[in-house]
Protein backbone atom coordinates (compact mmCIF):
# COMPACT_ATOMS: atom_id res chain seq x y z
CA UNK A 1 0.00 0.00 0.00
CA UNK A 2 1.56 3.26 -1.11
CA UNK A 3 0.53 6.86 -0.66
CA UNK A 4 -2.45 7.90 -2.72
CA UNK A 5 -3.72 4.34 -3.24
CA UNK A 6 -6.83 2.88 -1.70
CA UNK A 7 -6.57 -0.08 0.61
CA UNK A 8 -6.30 -3.18 -1.60
CA UNK A 9 -8.19 -5.32 0.94
CA UNK A 10 -11.95 -5.07 0.45
CA UNK A 11 -13.05 -4.99 4.06
CA UNK A 12 -16.78 -5.26 4.79
CA UNK A 13 -18.59 -2.03 5.44
CA UNK A 14 -19.78 -1.01 8.86
CA UNK A 15 -23.16 -2.60 9.52
CA UNK A 16 -25.82 -1.93 12.11
CA UNK A 17 -24.36 -4.62 14.37
CA UNK A 18 -20.98 -2.86 14.45
CA UNK A 19 -22.58 0.47 15.35
CA UNK A 20 -24.56 -1.25 18.08
CA UNK A 21 -21.42 -2.79 19.62
CA UNK A 22 -19.60 0.53 19.38
CA UNK A 23 -22.51 2.21 21.18
CA UNK A 24 -22.28 -0.44 23.91
CA UNK A 25 -18.54 0.16 24.26
CA UNK A 26 -19.07 3.90 24.52
CA UNK A 27 -21.85 3.43 27.08
CA UNK A 28 -19.69 1.08 29.15
CA UNK A 29 -16.67 3.39 28.85
CA UNK A 30 -18.78 6.35 29.91
CA UNK A 31 -20.20 4.52 32.91
CA UNK A 32 -16.81 3.34 34.13
CA UNK A 33 -15.26 6.78 33.68
CA UNK A 34 -18.13 8.63 35.31
CA UNK A 35 -18.31 6.25 38.28
CA UNK A 36 -17.01 7.97 41.45
CA UNK A 37 -15.15 10.52 39.33
CA UNK A 38 -15.26 13.03 42.18
CA UNK A 39 -14.87 10.64 45.11
CA UNK A 40 -11.19 11.36 45.70
CA UNK A 41 -9.82 14.83 46.41
CA UNK A 42 -7.72 16.55 43.81
CA UNK A 43 -4.04 15.67 43.98
CA UNK A 44 -1.22 18.16 43.58
CA UNK A 45 -0.94 18.12 39.78
CA UNK A 46 -4.69 18.53 39.41
CA UNK A 47 -5.25 21.48 41.71
CA UNK A 48 -2.14 23.17 40.37
CA UNK A 49 -3.49 22.78 36.83
CA UNK A 50 -6.76 24.34 37.96
CA UNK A 51 -4.90 27.25 39.54
CA UNK A 52 -2.86 27.86 36.39
CA UNK A 53 -6.08 27.90 34.37
CA UNK A 54 -7.08 31.01 36.35
CA UNK A 55 -4.29 32.94 34.62
CA UNK A 56 -2.60 33.93 37.87
CA UNK A 57 0.65 32.28 36.85
CA UNK A 58 3.15 32.02 39.67
CA UNK A 59 1.67 34.85 41.77
CA UNK A 60 1.25 32.44 44.66
CA UNK A 61 5.01 31.81 44.70
CA UNK A 62 5.53 35.55 45.13
CA UNK A 63 3.38 35.59 48.28
CA UNK A 64 5.49 36.40 51.36
CA UNK A 65 6.05 33.60 53.84
CA UNK A 66 6.04 33.69 57.62
CA UNK A 67 3.77 36.75 57.83
CA UNK A 68 0.04 37.06 58.39
CA UNK A 69 -1.92 37.31 55.14
CA UNK A 70 -5.23 39.07 55.62
CA UNK A 71 -7.10 38.76 53.33
CA UNK A 72 -5.70 35.49 51.93
CA UNK A 73 -4.66 35.32 48.27
CA UNK A 74 -7.46 34.60 45.81
CA UNK A 75 -7.04 31.39 43.85
CA UNK A 76 -10.40 30.53 42.29
CA UNK A 77 -11.87 31.25 38.89
CA UNK A 78 -13.97 34.06 40.36
CA UNK A 79 -12.22 37.36 39.78
CA UNK A 80 -9.44 35.62 37.83
CA UNK A 81 -7.48 37.49 35.14
CA UNK A 82 -8.63 37.11 31.55
CA UNK A 83 -7.78 33.88 29.76
CA UNK A 84 -4.97 35.46 27.73
CA UNK A 85 -2.96 35.84 30.95
CA UNK A 86 -2.58 32.04 31.06
CA UNK A 87 -0.10 31.95 28.19
CA UNK A 88 2.62 34.20 29.69
CA UNK A 89 1.96 33.01 33.23
CA UNK A 90 3.33 29.48 32.99
CA UNK A 91 6.83 30.17 34.27
CA UNK A 92 6.46 27.72 37.16
CA UNK A 93 5.54 24.63 35.12
CA UNK A 94 7.06 22.51 32.39
CA UNK A 95 3.99 22.23 30.16
CA UNK A 96 2.86 24.18 27.10
CA UNK A 97 -0.40 26.18 27.39
CA UNK A 98 -3.02 24.31 25.32
CA UNK A 99 -4.49 22.22 28.13
CA UNK A 100 -4.73 25.12 30.56
CA UNK A 101 -6.54 27.20 27.93
CA UNK A 102 -8.98 24.34 27.27
CA UNK A 103 -9.51 23.82 31.00
CA UNK A 104 -10.21 27.53 31.52
CA UNK A 105 -12.88 27.52 28.82
CA UNK A 106 -14.38 24.34 30.27
CA UNK A 107 -14.47 25.71 33.83
CA UNK A 108 -15.98 29.01 32.70
CA UNK A 109 -18.85 27.06 31.16
CA UNK A 110 -19.35 24.11 33.55
CA UNK A 111 -17.93 25.35 36.86
CA UNK A 112 -14.99 24.20 38.97
CA UNK A 113 -16.43 21.27 40.92
CA UNK A 114 -14.27 18.16 40.90
CA UNK A 115 -16.80 16.35 38.70
CA UNK A 116 -16.90 19.24 36.23
CA UNK A 117 -13.17 19.77 35.83
CA UNK A 118 -12.34 16.07 35.57
CA UNK A 119 -15.06 15.51 32.99
CA UNK A 120 -12.98 17.39 30.41
CA UNK A 121 -10.48 14.51 30.45
CA UNK A 122 -13.39 12.07 30.27
CA UNK A 123 -14.71 13.78 27.17
CA UNK A 124 -11.35 13.58 25.39
CA UNK A 125 -11.02 9.92 26.38
CA UNK A 126 -14.44 8.98 24.99
CA UNK A 127 -13.80 10.96 21.81
CA UNK A 128 -10.54 9.03 21.45
CA UNK A 129 -12.48 5.75 21.47
CA UNK A 130 -14.52 6.91 18.49
CA UNK A 131 -11.46 8.17 16.62
CA UNK A 132 -9.53 4.91 17.09
CA UNK A 133 -12.57 2.99 15.81
CA UNK A 134 -12.73 5.13 12.68
CA UNK A 135 -8.97 4.88 12.16
CA UNK A 136 -8.71 1.09 12.47
CA UNK A 137 -11.88 0.58 10.43
CA UNK A 138 -10.21 2.25 7.47
CA UNK A 139 -7.22 -0.08 7.77
CA UNK A 140 -8.56 -3.42 8.94
CA UNK A 141 -12.32 -3.29 8.91
CA UNK A 142 -14.97 -2.86 11.60
CA UNK A 143 -14.18 -6.05 13.51
CA UNK A 144 -10.62 -5.05 14.32
CA UNK A 145 -11.85 -1.50 14.91
CA UNK A 146 -14.21 -2.71 17.62
CA UNK A 147 -11.37 -4.60 19.32
CA UNK A 148 -9.20 -1.45 19.32
CA UNK A 149 -12.09 0.64 20.65
CA UNK A 150 -12.76 -1.98 23.33
CA UNK A 151 -9.15 -2.00 24.44
CA UNK A 152 -9.22 1.77 24.79
CA UNK A 153 -12.59 1.74 26.55
CA UNK A 154 -11.63 -0.77 29.25
CA UNK A 155 -7.86 -0.40 29.77
CA UNK A 156 -7.51 0.74 33.42
CA UNK A 157 -4.89 3.37 32.60
CA UNK A 158 -7.31 5.02 30.17
CA UNK A 159 -9.92 5.08 32.92
CA UNK A 160 -7.50 6.52 35.47
CA UNK A 161 -6.37 9.43 33.31
CA UNK A 162 -9.91 10.12 32.14
CA UNK A 163 -10.69 10.94 35.79
CA UNK A 164 -7.70 13.22 36.23
CA UNK A 165 -7.41 16.95 35.59
CA UNK A 166 -4.31 16.59 33.46
CA UNK A 167 -3.55 16.90 29.70
CA UNK A 168 -2.87 13.26 28.88
CA UNK A 169 -6.22 12.19 27.38
CA UNK A 170 -6.29 15.44 25.42
CA UNK A 171 -2.85 14.59 24.02
CA UNK A 172 -3.98 11.10 23.00
CA UNK A 173 -7.08 12.55 21.34
CA UNK A 174 -5.03 14.92 19.19
CA UNK A 175 -2.51 12.20 18.39
CA UNK A 176 -5.29 9.96 17.12
CA UNK A 177 -6.64 12.81 14.99
CA UNK A 178 -3.14 13.23 13.60
CA UNK A 179 -2.88 9.52 12.72
CA UNK A 180 -6.37 9.58 11.23
CA UNK A 181 -5.46 12.46 8.94
CA UNK A 182 -2.17 10.78 8.02
CA UNK A 183 -3.81 7.47 7.10
CA UNK A 184 -6.57 9.27 5.18
CA UNK A 185 -3.94 11.00 3.05
CA UNK A 186 -2.16 7.72 2.48
CA UNK A 187 -5.29 5.82 1.51
CA UNK A 188 -7.24 8.48 -0.38
CA UNK A 189 -4.71 11.09 -1.41
CA UNK A 190 -4.13 14.75 -0.66
CA UNK A 191 -7.11 16.96 0.09
CA UNK A 192 -7.00 20.44 1.68
CA UNK A 193 -9.18 19.43 4.63
CA UNK A 194 -6.92 16.45 5.38
CA UNK A 195 -3.83 18.61 5.29
CA UNK A 196 -5.49 21.16 7.56
CA UNK A 197 -6.46 18.42 10.03
CA UNK A 198 -2.94 16.99 9.86
CA UNK A 199 -1.32 20.35 10.61
CA UNK A 200 -3.87 21.42 13.22
CA UNK A 201 -3.49 18.18 15.17
CA UNK A 202 0.31 18.45 15.13
CA UNK A 203 0.06 22.03 16.37
CA UNK A 204 -2.29 20.93 19.16
CA UNK A 205 0.03 18.07 20.14
CA UNK A 206 3.07 20.35 20.26
CA UNK A 207 1.22 22.88 22.42
CA UNK A 208 -0.14 20.19 24.76
CA UNK A 209 2.97 18.25 25.78
CA UNK A 210 6.66 18.31 24.87
CA UNK A 211 6.92 14.52 24.82
CA UNK A 212 4.71 14.45 21.75
CA UNK A 213 7.91 15.27 19.85
CA UNK A 214 9.00 11.62 19.72
CA UNK A 215 5.70 10.46 18.25
CA UNK A 216 5.67 13.30 15.71
CA UNK A 217 9.22 12.45 14.68
CA UNK A 218 8.23 8.79 14.24
CA UNK A 219 5.36 9.83 11.98
CA UNK A 220 7.69 12.01 9.90
CA UNK A 221 9.99 9.02 9.39
CA UNK A 222 6.95 7.00 8.31
CA UNK A 223 6.04 9.66 5.74
CA UNK A 224 9.56 9.54 4.28
CA UNK A 225 9.42 5.74 4.02
CA UNK A 226 5.84 5.08 2.93
CA UNK A 227 4.69 8.23 1.12
CA UNK A 228 5.73 9.35 -2.34
CA UNK A 229 5.35 12.37 -4.57
CA UNK A 230 2.76 14.99 -3.72
CA UNK A 231 1.47 13.12 -0.66
CA UNK A 232 4.91 13.11 0.91
CA UNK A 233 5.69 16.68 -0.01
CA UNK A 234 2.40 18.21 1.11
CA UNK A 235 2.22 16.17 4.33
CA UNK A 236 5.70 17.26 5.36
CA UNK A 237 4.90 20.87 4.48
CA UNK A 238 1.73 20.74 6.58
CA UNK A 239 3.60 19.31 9.57
CA UNK A 240 6.47 21.75 9.09
CA UNK A 241 4.14 24.76 9.03
CA UNK A 242 2.39 23.52 12.18
CA UNK A 243 5.67 23.08 14.04
CA UNK A 244 6.84 26.49 12.87
CA UNK A 245 3.65 28.10 14.16
CA UNK A 246 4.11 26.28 17.48
CA UNK A 247 7.68 27.55 17.69
CA UNK A 248 6.60 31.13 16.96
CA UNK A 249 3.72 31.06 19.43
CA UNK A 250 5.39 29.22 22.29
CA UNK A 251 9.13 29.31 21.55
CA UNK A 252 9.85 32.74 23.13
CA UNK A 253 7.98 31.77 26.31
CA UNK A 254 9.71 28.40 26.42
CA UNK A 255 13.09 30.09 26.20
CA UNK A 256 12.09 32.50 28.95
CA UNK A 257 11.00 29.73 31.34
CA UNK A 258 13.71 27.22 30.45
CA UNK A 259 15.01 27.38 34.02
CA UNK A 260 11.76 25.87 35.32
CA UNK A 261 12.96 22.45 34.12
CA UNK A 262 15.61 22.60 36.85
CA UNK A 263 13.19 23.73 39.59
CA UNK A 264 12.87 20.21 41.00
CA UNK A 265 16.37 18.74 40.73
CA UNK A 266 15.50 15.45 42.44
CA UNK A 267 12.40 14.69 40.40
CA UNK A 268 12.61 11.19 38.92
CA UNK A 269 16.33 11.04 39.66
CA UNK A 270 17.79 7.84 38.21
CA UNK A 271 18.72 5.11 40.72
CA UNK A 272 22.10 3.47 40.91
CA UNK A 273 20.92 0.52 38.78
CA UNK A 274 19.79 2.85 35.99
CA UNK A 275 20.20 0.47 33.04
CA UNK A 276 18.34 -2.32 34.83
CA UNK A 277 15.53 0.08 35.80
CA UNK A 278 15.23 1.36 32.23
CA UNK A 279 15.07 -2.17 30.82
CA UNK A 280 12.41 -3.16 33.33
CA UNK A 281 10.37 -0.03 32.54
CA UNK A 282 10.53 -0.58 28.77
CA UNK A 283 9.54 -4.26 29.05
CA UNK A 284 6.61 -3.59 31.39
CA UNK A 285 5.09 -0.60 29.55
CA UNK A 286 2.75 -2.71 27.31
CA UNK A 287 1.43 -4.68 30.29
CA UNK A 288 0.88 -1.52 32.28
CA UNK A 289 -0.83 0.22 29.37
CA UNK A 290 -3.17 -2.68 28.68
CA UNK A 291 -3.87 -4.27 32.04
CA UNK A 292 -2.81 -2.66 35.29
CA UNK A 293 -0.70 0.52 35.54
CA UNK A 294 0.43 -0.16 39.11
CA UNK A 295 0.52 -3.92 38.91
CA UNK A 296 3.46 -5.94 40.22
CA UNK A 297 4.81 -6.65 36.77
CA UNK A 298 8.25 -8.20 36.51
CA UNK A 299 10.15 -8.61 33.28
CA UNK A 300 9.34 -12.30 32.94
CA UNK A 301 5.58 -11.70 33.28
CA UNK A 302 5.56 -8.76 30.89
CA UNK A 303 8.03 -10.08 28.30
CA UNK A 304 5.60 -12.00 26.00
CA UNK A 305 3.38 -8.98 25.53
CA UNK A 306 6.42 -6.72 25.10
CA UNK A 307 7.79 -8.96 22.34
CA UNK A 308 4.41 -8.95 20.64
CA UNK A 309 4.24 -5.15 20.70
CA UNK A 310 7.87 -4.34 19.95
CA UNK A 311 8.89 -7.15 17.60
CA UNK A 312 5.78 -8.47 15.83
CA UNK A 313 5.15 -5.26 13.82
CA UNK A 314 8.59 -5.61 12.25
CA UNK A 315 7.74 -9.13 11.10
CA UNK A 316 4.34 -8.15 9.72
CA UNK A 317 5.25 -5.00 7.81
CA UNK A 318 5.38 -6.73 4.44
CA UNK A 319 1.78 -7.84 4.73
CA UNK A 320 0.56 -4.93 6.87
CA UNK A 321 2.71 -1.89 5.99
CA UNK A 322 0.81 0.43 8.33
CA UNK A 323 2.33 -1.52 11.25
CA UNK A 324 5.43 0.58 10.64
CA UNK A 325 3.57 3.72 11.77
CA UNK A 326 2.56 2.22 15.11
CA UNK A 327 6.02 0.78 15.65
CA UNK A 328 7.66 4.14 14.90
CA UNK A 329 5.11 5.85 17.16
CA UNK A 330 6.19 3.63 20.05
CA UNK A 331 9.90 3.74 19.28
CA UNK A 332 9.82 7.53 18.85
CA UNK A 333 8.10 8.05 22.19
CA UNK A 334 10.37 5.69 24.10
CA UNK A 335 13.43 7.08 22.32
CA UNK A 336 12.47 10.62 23.32
CA UNK A 337 12.12 9.63 26.96
CA UNK A 338 15.39 7.71 26.97
CA UNK A 339 17.23 10.63 25.38
CA UNK A 340 15.99 12.93 28.15
CA UNK A 341 16.81 10.33 30.80
CA UNK A 342 20.39 9.89 29.65
CA UNK A 343 20.90 13.63 29.26
CA UNK A 344 19.43 14.59 32.65
CA UNK A 345 20.18 11.36 34.56
CA UNK A 346 16.50 10.76 35.31
CA UNK A 347 14.11 7.82 34.96
CA UNK A 348 11.14 9.43 33.22
CA UNK A 349 10.67 6.25 31.20
CA UNK A 350 9.45 4.69 34.44
CA UNK A 351 6.65 7.26 34.86
CA UNK A 352 3.79 5.91 32.82
CA UNK A 353 2.00 9.19 32.13
CA UNK A 354 4.94 10.36 30.03
CA UNK A 355 4.59 7.38 27.69
CA UNK A 356 0.78 7.54 27.70
CA UNK A 357 0.75 8.88 24.15
CA UNK A 358 1.93 5.51 22.80
CA UNK A 359 -1.03 3.61 24.28
CA UNK A 360 -3.23 3.84 21.13
CA UNK A 361 -0.40 2.39 19.05
CA UNK A 362 -0.29 -0.63 21.37
CA UNK A 363 -4.05 -1.06 21.12
CA UNK A 364 -3.97 -0.91 17.33
CA UNK A 365 -1.12 -3.41 17.07
CA UNK A 366 -2.96 -5.89 19.28
CA UNK A 367 -6.26 -5.34 17.46
CA UNK A 368 -4.79 -5.84 13.98
CA UNK A 369 -2.30 -8.63 14.69
CA UNK A 370 -2.84 -11.20 11.88
CA UNK A 371 -6.60 -10.52 11.63
CA UNK A 372 -7.00 -13.05 8.79
CA UNK A 373 -5.51 -15.88 10.86
CA UNK A 374 -7.07 -17.67 13.82
CA UNK A 375 -3.90 -17.07 15.86
CA UNK A 376 -4.03 -13.34 15.28
CA UNK A 377 -7.71 -13.13 16.14
CA UNK A 378 -7.06 -15.16 19.28
CA UNK A 379 -4.37 -12.71 20.37
CA UNK A 380 -6.69 -9.76 19.75
CA UNK A 381 -9.62 -11.32 21.61
CA UNK A 382 -7.39 -12.41 24.50
CA UNK A 383 -6.03 -8.89 24.85
CA UNK A 384 -9.56 -7.48 24.77
CA UNK A 385 -10.77 -9.99 27.36
CA UNK A 386 -7.84 -9.14 29.64
CA UNK A 387 -8.50 -5.41 29.32
CA UNK A 388 -12.19 -5.92 30.11
CA UNK A 389 -11.43 -8.01 33.19
CA UNK A 390 -8.92 -5.50 34.51
CA UNK A 391 -11.24 -2.63 33.65
CA UNK A 392 -14.11 -4.22 35.57
CA UNK A 393 -11.76 -4.85 38.48
CA UNK A 394 -10.84 -1.16 38.38
CA UNK A 395 -14.56 -0.39 38.50
CA UNK A 396 -14.98 -2.56 41.58
CA UNK A 397 -11.98 -1.12 43.41
CA UNK A 398 -12.65 2.49 42.43
CA UNK A 399 -10.23 5.39 42.02
CA UNK A 400 -6.87 5.23 43.72
CA UNK A 401 -6.98 7.09 47.08
CA UNK A 402 -5.43 10.54 47.31
CA UNK A 403 -4.84 12.74 50.32
CA UNK A 404 -8.30 13.50 51.70
CA UNK A 405 -8.36 17.27 51.40
CA UNK A 406 -12.15 17.30 51.43
CA UNK A 407 -12.29 15.90 54.96
CA UNK A 408 -9.49 18.22 56.10
CA UNK A 409 -11.38 21.21 54.69
CA UNK A 410 -14.52 20.20 56.59
CA UNK A 411 -12.48 19.86 59.78
CA UNK A 412 -10.89 23.25 59.28
CA UNK A 413 -14.21 24.90 58.54
CA UNK A 414 -15.68 23.42 61.72
CA UNK A 415 -12.76 24.11 64.04
CA UNK A 416 -11.45 27.53 63.02
CA UNK A 417 -13.24 30.61 64.33
CA UNK A 418 -13.11 34.04 62.65
CA UNK A 419 -10.42 35.34 65.00
CA UNK A 420 -8.09 32.37 64.46
CA UNK A 421 -5.23 32.06 62.00
CA UNK A 422 -4.75 29.09 59.68
CA UNK A 423 -1.06 28.36 59.06
CA UNK A 424 0.26 26.03 56.37
CA UNK A 425 3.52 24.38 57.37
CA UNK A 426 5.93 23.23 54.71
CA UNK A 427 9.29 21.55 54.52
CA UNK A 428 10.05 23.30 51.20
CA UNK A 429 9.10 26.73 49.87
CA UNK A 430 6.31 25.63 47.52
CA UNK A 431 4.52 23.20 49.84
CA UNK A 432 2.46 25.71 51.90
CA UNK A 433 1.20 27.40 48.73
CA UNK A 434 0.30 24.10 47.09
CA UNK A 435 -1.63 23.02 50.18
CA UNK A 436 -3.41 26.35 50.43
CA UNK A 437 -4.58 26.10 46.81
CA UNK A 438 -6.35 22.80 47.35
CA UNK A 439 -7.78 23.83 50.74
CA UNK A 440 -9.12 27.04 49.24
CA UNK A 441 -10.66 24.98 46.45
CA UNK A 442 -12.71 23.09 49.03
CA UNK A 443 -13.19 26.14 51.29
CA UNK A 444 -13.91 28.96 48.84
CA UNK A 445 -15.11 31.37 51.56
CA UNK A 446 -12.31 32.12 54.00
CA UNK A 447 -13.13 33.81 57.31
CA UNK A 448 -9.63 33.59 58.80
CA UNK A 449 -6.25 35.12 57.96
CA UNK A 450 -3.59 32.65 56.85
CA UNK A 451 0.18 32.34 56.75
CA UNK A 452 2.75 30.15 55.06
CA UNK A 453 5.21 28.75 57.60
CA UNK A 454 8.61 27.72 56.29
CA UNK A 455 10.74 29.04 59.15
CA UNK A 456 10.35 30.73 62.54
CA UNK A 457 8.64 34.12 62.07
CA UNK A 458 10.21 37.35 63.27
CA UNK A 459 9.60 38.59 66.82
CA UNK A 460 7.15 41.20 65.54
CA UNK A 461 5.11 38.56 63.73
CA UNK A 462 5.24 36.26 66.77
CA UNK A 463 3.73 39.05 68.86
CA UNK A 464 0.98 39.50 66.28
CA UNK A 465 0.30 35.77 66.38
CA UNK A 466 0.18 35.76 70.17
CA UNK A 467 -2.42 38.52 70.06
CA UNK A 468 -4.71 36.25 68.07
CA UNK A 469 -4.42 33.65 70.78
CA UNK A 470 -4.71 30.50 68.69
CA UNK A 471 -3.38 29.18 65.40
CA UNK A 472 -4.57 26.18 63.48
CA UNK A 473 -1.58 24.57 61.76
CA UNK A 474 -1.97 22.27 58.77
CA UNK A 475 1.01 19.98 58.36
CA UNK A 476 2.38 16.50 58.96
CA UNK A 477 3.89 16.35 62.46
CA UNK A 478 2.38 18.43 65.29
CA UNK A 479 5.29 18.07 67.70
CA UNK A 480 8.24 18.66 65.40
CA UNK A 481 6.63 21.29 63.16
CA UNK A 482 5.24 23.34 66.04
CA UNK A 483 8.62 23.23 67.72
CA UNK A 484 10.43 24.17 64.52
CA UNK A 485 8.28 27.13 63.49
CA UNK A 486 6.81 28.31 66.81
CA UNK A 487 9.24 27.45 69.62
CA UNK A 488 7.72 27.40 73.12
CA UNK A 489 4.19 27.32 71.75
CA UNK A 490 1.87 24.59 73.01
CA UNK A 491 0.37 21.96 70.73
CA UNK A 492 -3.28 21.36 71.42
CA UNK A 493 -5.83 19.00 69.96
CA UNK A 494 -4.82 17.16 66.80
CA UNK A 495 -7.46 16.34 64.23
CA UNK A 496 -7.31 14.12 61.19
CA UNK A 497 -5.47 10.85 60.65
CA UNK A 498 -2.71 9.33 58.57
CA UNK A 499 -5.43 8.24 56.13
CA UNK A 500 -6.13 11.91 55.38
CA UNK A 501 -2.46 12.61 54.67
CA UNK A 502 -2.40 16.01 56.42
CA UNK A 503 -3.30 16.93 59.99
CA UNK A 504 -4.68 20.06 61.61
CA UNK A 505 -3.85 21.01 65.16
CA UNK A 506 -4.18 23.99 67.46
CA UNK A 507 -1.12 25.86 68.69
CA UNK A 508 -1.29 28.33 71.57
CA UNK A 509 1.35 30.93 72.53
CA UNK A 510 3.30 30.75 75.78
CA UNK A 511 1.83 32.69 78.67
CA UNK A 512 4.64 35.28 78.60
CA UNK A 513 3.91 36.07 74.95
CA UNK A 514 0.21 36.49 75.74
CA UNK A 515 0.95 38.84 78.62
CA UNK A 516 3.14 40.98 76.41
Amino acid sequence: MTAGQTNPINWPRVRGFHWFVLALLLAAGTGIRWDRIDKQSLWIDEYWALYLATGRGDQLFQTPHNVILDPPPRIGIGGAPHWWHIWPGLGSVTHPPAYFLALRAWVEFFGDSDRAIRSLSTLFSLAGIMIIFSLVRRLRGPGAALVAAGLMAFAPMQIDYSQTTRPYTMLVFFSLLFCHALISIQLRGVRPRRLVLLGASVLAMALTHYFSAGAILGAIVYIFIRFTGKSRRMSLISIGIALLIAAILWGPFLWKIRGSFDAFPNFARAPANKIESIARAVVTIPAQVLFEPDGPWNCLQALPLALLVYIAPLLLMRKSPEMLLWWLWIVGTIGMLLAVDFYRNTLLIGILRYSFILSPAIFIILATFLPEHWLGRSVSYAALLGAILYGLDRLEVGPEPNEDWKTLARLTNRLAEPGDIIAFAGSYDYEPGFNYVVMAHYMPEWTCPIMFLTKEPSDAVLRQLAAHGRIWIIGHNPTSETGRYLPAWTTGDVHGSSAIGELIWAASPPATATEK
